[in-house]
């Protein structure tokens, strides 16, 4: 048999014919986006988890955030898809628009995967959705009005924790949730709260 001899410039040719291959690929998310090796090993394991979560962070959402929602939330509505990514209801634009409204303190992260559940599946435009929800949570001021009406509806669990019994703020952070249909940012509450009890 006569000696086969390949190029090296053969060889580079069929490499980029071939694309990134999935080693190559996690090492580039774990260099490029800080990913962890868990992270960047699920996302890698299937192209399309890849390529949305690439979409997303193109889109500007935070590398971490978009892997924790690939590797959660959307594998977990493609697999009761049964695992066909084209009947995924939701596009990397609009995901990224959830994640924008959590980043931003205008949405809850529960009410996020809630509409995006809802969307995923069913189909309809998440942020169509987030305005007939009345998504967005309260601001500033409807927060901090809802805060003072907890304070003073709830005067025994103020003295309780004014008194040292710090079991009782949860108290308060809940019967503010609850007061604001579970649409505010749980760490503002607490921030403003504790602020509010000071004075």
């Amino acid at each position: 048999l006569p000696t086969l001899v390949i190029s090296g410039e053969l060889i580079e040719e069929q490499r980029r014919l071939m694309g990134e291959q999935p080693d190559e690929r996690r090492e580039r998310f774990e260099r490029e986006y800080g990913l962890s090796p868990y992270d960047a090993g699920v996302l890698t394991v299937q192209p399309n988890a890849a390529a949305y979560f690439e979409e997303l962070a193109a889109l500007g959402a935070s590398p971490k955030i978009a892997a924790n929602w690939v590797t959660s939330e959307v594998l977990r509505a493609v697999n009761e898809l049964g695992g066909d990514w084209g009947k995924l209801q939701v596009g990397s634009s609009g995901l990224a628009f959830l994640l924008s409204e959590v980043e931003s303190k205008r949405m809850v992260n529960g009410f996020a995967k809630k509409l995006f559940r809802e969307a995923a599946v069913s189909g309809g435009d998440v942020e169509v959705l987030a305005q007939e929800r009345g998504g967005a949570g309260p601001d500033e001021t409807a927060l901090g009005n809802a805060i003072e009406q907890v304070i003073a509806s709830e005067a025994s669990a103020v003295n309780d924790f004014r008194s040292g019994k710090q079991q009782a703020f949860g108290f308060l952070v809940g019967a503010a949730m609850k007061r604001c249909g579970g649409k505010a940012d749980p760490a503002a509450i607490r921030k403003l709260l504790e602020e509010k009890l000071k004075t």
